[in-house]
């Protein structure tokens, strides 16, 4: 590969310092360049080992970029994370060695602006909020995209994950804090089931309601079916709605929900 004619350097935190990912993205420095030797080296040795470049069918390639392209990291940036060329991963055949460098590939190859999908960072802060702790503790701004965007940064993903790893385990001071995150339908971190990656596997949390993606509790439900008044998210309220035996004023006077507006937004989803 000739070298662009603007070289830059990469961040000095960026996890591409050293590789051939980091020469792909546009560095020029000495270890970036001697770790594209290093790849050209164990690319031509592989093929030597292998009577000539061996090539492999890209239903390979799928199996193992589907668990990034599932957290919301586009082909482009995997393929520079993995120290490949954009259209390598696009060809209807690749080599043994891009095969390799994939399986190589880990969360650390990602750098920090590498975008994933932010559900399950804004599950990791209101549930933290629902067992009682304050977001001005927190490594993320008060107000931000982050509530509302599609993605977020692998560095914001990362230092949530990382924070709420260290403080699922105990309860905040701020009552308050946790009654509006309870009453708004959020789970403390002991009800729910972390999967330990930057984005939900999928994009898909586990135990979904199809119509709304939300995650859903049966037991919860059955509570309030029994006359019970429970914080429940969009999609248990409209289940309970659904399953409701009495009048849905009698379900309305028990939760103080307003189900017309659940009825409305329901019609504007459909």
């Amino acid at each position: 590969m000739k070298p662009t004619q603007n070289p830059r350097h990469l961040a000095p935190d960026d996890p591409r310092h050293g590789t051939q990912a980091g020469y792909v993205a546009g560095c020029r420095c000495e270890p970036c360049r001697v770790g594209r030797y290093r790849a050209q080296k164990e690319s031509r040795l592989y093929a030597l080992q292998n009577n000539g470049t061996c090539r492999a069918p890209t239903d390979q390639v799928s199996a193992l970029i589907q668990q990034w392209i599932g957290q919301g990291i586009g082909v482009n940036a995997v393929a520079r994370a993995a120290g490949l060329n954009n259209n390598t991963l696009r060809t209807s055949t690749v080599s043994r060695w891009t095969i390799d460098a994939l399986e190589r590939l880990s969360e650390d190859d990602f750098p920090p602006f590498t975008r994933v999908y932010a559900d399950l960072t804004r599950k990791r802060v209101y549930s933290l909020m629902a067992a009682g702790h304050q977001m001005v503790d927190m490594p993320i701004r008060r107000t931000g995209t982050w509530r509302t965007t599609e993605k977020c940064t692998a560095r914001m993903a990362r230092d949530i994950r990382e924070h709420y790893l260290s403080h699922e385990m105990t309860m905040g001071d701020c009552a308050t804090t946790a009654s509006r995150a309870r009453n708004a339908g959020h789970e403390i971190p002991a009800a729910w089931d972390d999967p330990g990656t930057l984005a939900w596997p999928d994009n898909k949390p586990p135990c979904t309601d199809d119509e709304t993606h939300e995650l859903f509790d049966e037991v919860k439900v059955q509570r309030v079916l029994d006359g019970r008044s429970e914080p429940c998210n969009r999609a248990e309220r409209l289940a309970i709605m659904d399953r409701w035996p009495d009048s849905l004023a009698a379900l309305e006077r028990l939760t103080g929900w307003n189900l017309n507006r659940l009825n409305q937004q329901r019609k504007a989803v459909a």
